[in-house]
């Protein structure tokens, strides 16, 4: 669908510019059979000259305790830091005098992880030891920690899983003198190896060295480790990385940093007792904001990008792997499959200059995905695959993204990084996120918000655990697996798909609206207020296949931008627009002239300017969505209609523009009004009408 150059019809509402949202994130509280602890040692400075300093330790030290704590279950009160940087100092008194006591703290039903990066020795007589910040080869037992002492302290330990970490024997500190009998993290973590309830992960083998990686200022190992517990390990997308999926990732992640960026050989080794059954669980993964996952995500492809020393990739839309019998693109999710997608190919376009890559134009791929016919079903093909890489002058990787499930407000994304010849996979990315409720709404589901439910239940014991978005959405879920919102006779507002004037009737299936089109028609979208004057004021955003239908405001002035150009050129291909992000209508049913019976307003454009010499570019059906389903085939036009509303608050800072009912283009300005909570969200499908025949 594109918008032609014809005369607009009248637009009788509101353009609000900017929009504050009342309801805002919330984090997810999960509650956990036993409590996640950890302990976490890290030495940057050797008080000895003949003990050299590892400055990146602290690093990794932080790192991981953000990690723990952001992305896992493990609350702050439960994880202790030992290092320069904290108030525990990484002293042979101060580990002696509290390990005990942090370790007698955890119940039969904790977790433990102990987490040691720093230099690892052996005396003459073959005791091992780790090495704090006071230690002194000279006396050993008295200024380190024996790691036999190390291990009956773990073995007390009540904890039900106990996970031991080992980051030594680094490289580059064979330039000091003293330390010949340093030994490596795998002759640390041996002794530990008959204990019940315990596995060891060491950064290295025996005659290897653990190396640092400078360029993230972290050790290589400690680095791979945290992102993997940020669940990029998370291999079979149920929320949480075990301990087999977390030894899997950091092994192959560190074993191939090691070979491509250093030319050198480091390999992490596992160490557990024989005949344990059960996996354990390292992390929980807590949900993080979309943006920040997607954030995180585009890190992660970058420096796989710069490993790899590859020049060029382009992202492809995420699709519903939902239903593993077939992937499609949209399916329960809407305009999120293309929002992500964008929204990482432009994180991506940040980072492509640091990384040392290219992003391939994001125009000339659509464009080649539409010439070419490209389905998803040819992403498995070797030939459909090099034609797509050539077409676009040399793309030899692309990302695959994926929504793997959704339960509530919490939704898994994966994206493979695929070549385009060989089909070899680089590396497998993974995210937890929540969406927020404008995020729900785009999912392309039509449901109303009712007053409770956003009322919270006294009674309720699991209401602490739950955000007031989860719990609506939570409502909005349940309520849109039955009928259209436009079935509702409660809904305060009704939707007509308009052509040459005529409401267009279409089908409704389930909570599907399909109206059903052919190529070439115009036309606009009515939207009528049920309850007449009486009504009152809302604020509306619309989309159509993604795109805002409001001009974008120029932030510095608060005044739109003229988009005349849009008038000549291509308007697909602009991003989605997330819905947070749209600007607003305001209906206002006071503003409706008292001539015109019915309180209605009717949209039947792309506003490309504001103001007196308003412009408008026609709705215009050019290819209609030839499934009921997901699509196959990558394409702009995605079919899909969607209308928030919300009630309106005051503002002090925003700004609107105004339509009369003369179907002018006279578009006038009003302040004072934001988008509040969400009232409902509609969603019209428009669809081949050669699908809804009988």
């Amino acid at each position: 669908m594109q918008m032609s150059r014809k005369p607009h019809h009248s637009i009788s509402s509101f353009i609000l510019f900017y929009i504050i949202l009342l309801i805002g994130s919330q984090p997810c509280i999960y509650a956990e059979a036993g409590t996640a602890r950890a302990i976490l040692i890290g030495v940057t400075d050797y008080e000895a000259a003949t003990t050299p300093d590892l400055p990146l330790v602290g690093n990794d030290v932080s790192q991981l305790y953000s990690t723990l704590t952001q992305y896992g279950q493990f609350e702050k009160k439960h994880v202790v830091r030992v290092s320069e940087s904290s108030p525990f100092k990484p002293t042979a008194k101060v580990i002696k005098s509290q390990f005990s006591q942090w370790l007698n703290k955890a119940e039969p039903d904790d977790s433990l992880l102990v987490y040691f990066s720093g230099h690892g020795y052996r005396d003459t007589e073959g005791n091992l030891y780790m090495a704090t910040s006071d230690f002194d080869i000279k006396c050993p037992a008295e200024t380190g920690l024996t790691i036999s002492w190390v291990r009956d302290q773990i073995a007390a330990c009540k904890a039900s899983f106990k996970l031991l970490i080992l980051d030594s024997c680094h490289a580059g500190s064979e330039k000091s003198v003293g330390l010949d009998n340093r030994v490596a993290a795998k002759d640390l973590g041996s002794p530990f190896e008959d204990l019940k309830n315990v596995v060891t992960i060491a950064s290295s083998q025996a005659d290897e060295k653990s190396l640092f990686y400078f360029d993230q200022k972290r050790s290589l190992f400690s680095f791979w480790l945290t992102e993997g517990l940020k669940g990029h390990a998370d291999f079979n997308q149920d929320g949480k990385v075990d301990i087999d999926e977390l030894y899997k990732y950091v092994s192959r992640r560190v074993r191939h940093s090691a070979k491509v960026l250093f030319n050198n050989e480091q390999t992490p080794v596992r160490i557990v007792r024989t005949g344990i059954v059960d996996v354990p669980v390292v992390i929980d993964l807590q949900p993080q904001s979309l943006q920040h996952t997607l954030a995180n995500m585009s890190e992660h492809i970058a420096i796989v990008m710069q490993e790899n020393k590859l020049e060029q990739l382009g992202v492809l839309e995420f699709m519903d792997n939902t239903n593993t019998l077939r992937e499609k693109l949209g399916g329960d999710f809407g305009l999120l499959g293309k929002y992500c997608s964008e929204e990482l190919d432009r994180r991506l376009s940040e980072l492509k200059l640091d990384g040392g890559f290219g992003l391939v134009n994001r125009q000339r791929l659509r464009n080649a995905l539409k010439e070419q016919g490209f389905k998803v079903e040819d992403l498995s093909s070797n030939s459909k695959m090099a034609g797509l890489s050539k077409s676009v002058g040399n793309l030899p990787v692309v990302v695959l993204g994926a929504f793997q499930n959704r339960k509530g407000r919490v939704i898994r994304l994966r994206c493979n990084m695929q070549q385009t010849t060989g089909f070899e996979e680089l590396g497998a990315i993974g995210g937890t996120a929540e969406l927020s409720l404008d995020e729900w709404a785009m999912l392309g589901r039509s449901a109303a918000v009712r007053p409770e439910d956003r009322q919270v239940n006294p009674f309720n014991q699991q209401t602490e655990n739950i955000s007031i978005q989860a719990q609506v959405i939570n409502k909005l879920d349940a309520r849109s697996e039955g009928g259209h919102i436009l079935q509702d006779p409660t809904f305060p507002f009704d939707l007509q798909f308009v052509i040459d004037g005529k409401v267009r009737k279409g089908v409704i299936r389930g909570n599907d609206y399909f109206i059903p089109v052919s190529q070439g028609e115009t036309y606009s979208i009515r939207i009528t207020n049920k309850h007449g004057r009486k009504g009152t004021i809302a604020v509306m955003k619309l989309l159509v296949d993604g795109l805002d239908t409001l001009p974008k405001t120029n932030p510095e002035k608060d005044k739109p931008v003229s988009l005349d150009k849009a008038l000549v050129t291509e308007y697909w291909g602009l991003p989605v627009t997330h819905l947070s992000d749209a600007r607003s209508w305001i209906l206002d049913p006071q503003e409706v002239p008292r001539e015109f019976e019915e309180v209605a307003w009717e949209v039947a454009g792309f506003v490309t300017k504001t103001g007196e010499e308003g412009k408008v570019r026609e709705f215009k059906v050019v290819d209609a969505a030839n499934s009921l389903a997901g699509r196959q085939g990558f394409t702009d036009q995605i079919g899909l209609i969607t209308v928030a509303l919300y009630s309106a608050k005051p503002s002090a800072r925003s700004v609107g523009t105004a339509a009369g009912q003369e179907r002018d283009e006279n578009l006038k300005e009003r302040t004072g009004i934001d988008a509040g909570n969400l009232i409902g969200v509609v969603h019209l499908r428009y669809v081949d009408a050669k699908l809804l025949v009988n």
